[in-house]
């Protein structure tokens, strides 16, 4: 909205050799102000882009001290997910021991039982074959006496 250079009537001989606007401003001092300005607002901007390095190397700063934070806390949720996995491991394979132990004692107790059961079938067998076996030699003798008794008469 203001008026620029290029607004402004342009500077009359006069004006232009006593370095003086139709104003009665004095040109120089006014090309002096604005590069004065300039040079101002120059040295704020590498100011501002310092301080916004500055402020970017702490984030990045902060951020590499973050990570490697999260790092060892992953780390150690690792080592320590991995040790618990390891310690269900043993005592899974623990109950599986005990599991297997207490099967294979029962087995051989019923085994046990079996054979035990099996000799004392083959005793009663052996018994009953000694009976039968005594019967008939005291038959076959009573036979044999009866024959030597009818032989003798």
């Amino acid at each position: 909205s203001g008026a620029t250079a290029s607004d402004a009537p342009p500077p009359t001989p006069s004006e232009t050799s006593t370095g003086k606007s139709g104003r009665g401003v004095d040109v120089g001092d006014l090309v002096a102000t604005t590069v004065g300005s300039l040079e101002r607002r120059a040295a704020l901007l590498e100011r501002e882009l310092d301080v916004a390095r500055s402020a970017g190397t702490a984030a990045a700063t902060k951020l590499e001290f973050a990570e490697a934070a999260a790092r060892k806390d992953a780390e150690r949720v690792v080592r320590s997910e991995r040790a618990r996995h390891a310690e269900e491991v043993s005592s899974l394979r623990a109950h599986a021991a005990k599991e297997l132990e207490e099967s294979l004692r029962s087995v051989h107790a019923s085994v046990s039982r079996q054979a035990e059961a099996a000799r004392a079938a083959l005793r009663d067998l052996a018994d009953e074959r000694d009976a039968v076996v005594e019967e008939r030699a005291a038959a076959v003798s009573a036979a044999a006496a009866e024959r030597d008794a009818l032989r003798n008469q």
